[in-house]
């Protein structure tokens, strides 16, 4: 897959819970979307019960490599400052534009994920057997999930990249947490069975 970034963190993974953990999944998407009384809780890439009782990555930029986004996640960028002279913070991470108006030449067309895009009239004109996306006029991985493999089936109506899940419900009982895109076992340690934390790979594991 090529990066997904309007999938990424704020607006598209993920708040995801187990059913069987008790908790639900939250509208307000921080973190991975769950909740905690305590650190115990929590595990994974989000290990820290935040102050609002979501399991997240960082309360404060020196926890992250770029900045500690408002959803408590690390991300690249939380604005245009972050970025390069001539790049646009997108959902988190440097992009090269917000609309058509920032690109030019030979790549003329903004997708959502703030890439600069050749334009196409048919999918024979696309590379990498991307299809031409007649919402843009330009070459994406996919436009519909019937141009998706059987291993990631589902066209992301954001990012237009194929995905294995967009929500818990497109997972089985074995990876049941949709993360970024792919089924995961956990997001937090409750979501483990007895004796069991959810480590970095999100995975259930023993301590």
């Amino acid at each position: 897959m090529t990066r997904a970034t309007v999938c990424l963190f704020v607006s598209y993974v993920v708040a995801a819970m187990l059913a069987a953990s008790g908790c639900g999944s939250d509208s307000s998407a921080i973190g991975l979307g769950a909740r905690c009384d305590s650190a115990a809780d929590c595990g994974g890439q989000t290990p820290i019960c935040g102050g609002d009782g979501f399991c997240v990555a960082c309360t404060s930029d020196n926890q992250c490599d770029g900045v500690c986004g408002t959803d408590g996640l690390c991300a690249q960028c939380s604005a245009d400052s972050d970025c390069q002279v001539g790049e646009f913070c997108v959902d988190g991470e440097c992009g090269d534009c917000l609309g058509n108006n920032d690109c030019a030449g030979s790549e003329p067309i903004c997708l959502p994920d703030g890439e600069c895009e050749a334009s196409c009239a048919a999918s024979a004109e696309c590379d990498d057997g991307n299809v031409c996306n007649p919402d843009f006029g330009a070459c994406t991985e996919c436009a519909t999930d019937a141009d998706c493999p059987t291993d990631e089936p589902l066209c992301d109506p954001q990012s237009f990249e194929c995905e294995e899940c967009l929500t818990n419900d497109d997972c089985g009982a074995s990876a049941p947490v949709c993360v970024r895109g792919e089924c995961r076992e956990c997001v937090q340690n409750t979501d483990c069975g007895p004796g069991l934390v959810c480590a970095d790979d999100l995975e259930c594991e023993e301590p």
